[in-house]
Order: C-alpha cells, then sequence, then structure tokens
C-alpha cells in the first residue's frame, strides 16, 4: 500500500515544479531527513519493500515502512523566478501550506471533508504566503484556490 502511495505520487507531480527544484528531500519517520540535489540527477525506484535513490555517486535504500515523505524543496534561484511567476502553487510542509504566485485579493479556502470553511486567507500579494494549518486536527482537507481544488492530507 505504502509503494503504492508513492508511485501515485510520482506519477501526479507535475514536471514543472521539478524544473525550479533544487534538492529531492526524504523524511523519515524518525526525523531525519535526506536531501538529494536534483543536479545529481537522482533516480527513484521502487523494491516490494524500500524506496531506492540512485544518483552517480551513491545509491541508498530507504525501508518504505520507515519513510514519511518525498518531498522537493522549493527554494528557487535567480534564474527560476521567472518560472514561479508562471503559475499559482500550494505545498503543504508539516503543519502549513506555503502558497507561490497568488494575486493579492486572492482569497484561499481550506475545507474539511464534510464541506464546512474552516479557513479562509486572503493573498496579500507576497510571492510567497503561508498559511497555518496547525491547529487542524488529522484529516483530508480540500483547499480550493482561483476555482481550482487541492486535496491535502494532515498527519
Amino acid at each position: 500500500m505504502v509503494k503504492q502511495r508513492f508511485f501515485l505520487l510520482f506519477l501526479l507531480m507535475d514536471i514543472t515544479i521539478l524544473s525550479y527544484c533544487q534538492k529531492a528531500i526524504i523524511w523519515q519517520k524518525d526525523g531525519s531527513k535526506t536531501y538529494f540535489n536534483l543536479s545529481d540527477n537522482p533516480k527513484s525506484t521502487f523494491t516490494l519493500t524500500d524506496l531506492v535513490i540512485s544518483t552517480s555517486k551513491m545509491t541508498v535504500n530507504y525501508p518504505l515502512n520507515k519513510v514519511l515523505r518525498f518531498t522537493f524543496d522549493l527554494t528557487p534561484t535567480e534564474i527560476d523566478n521567472s518560472i514561479l511567476n508562471e503559475s499559482n502553487i500550494i505545498i503543504q510542509d508539516n503543519d502549513q501550506l506555503i502558497l507561490y504566485n497568488f494575486p493579492a485579493g486572492t482569497n484561499i479556502y481550506v475545507y474539511g471533508i464534510d464541506g464546512k470553511q474552516l479557513i479562509n486567507y486572503k493573498v496579500n500579494g507576497d510571492q510567497k504566503q503561508i498559511v497555518s494549518i496547525k491547529d487542524l486536527p488529522n484529516g483530508i482537507y480540500v483547499v480550493k484556490a482561483n476555482n481550482i481544488s487541492y486535496k491535502v492530507i494532515k498527519r
């Protein structure tokens, strides 16, 4: 089941995110993180029990039952700022949502699975906005912005 979740995660990722990310991050349940520079062209594969990351410099196996999540660092470089300005992006990082490139005045709504609106946040125009979801209990939420809905799972 965990293997299927990671596989689906990779299939659903938008390739434009990868074009301006600098690092892949493996988050383990023990709190440790491992960073891979995307310039090293890491290759992600799966065995029945492991996530395997290979670069030209090393190969590392992570038992799937110890991996919490796999994310990308979205710290843009000077060149990458033009890419970031092209689209709206919402990323979940721990107990916060990180919003990129939403126009000032855009309303960001967070709904529970029962359809009840829990958060209404108005973007102030900065390139990067942070919306805290730390007060929400663990569960599945829908984030809606600019007539696009995103599913967020808080664990």
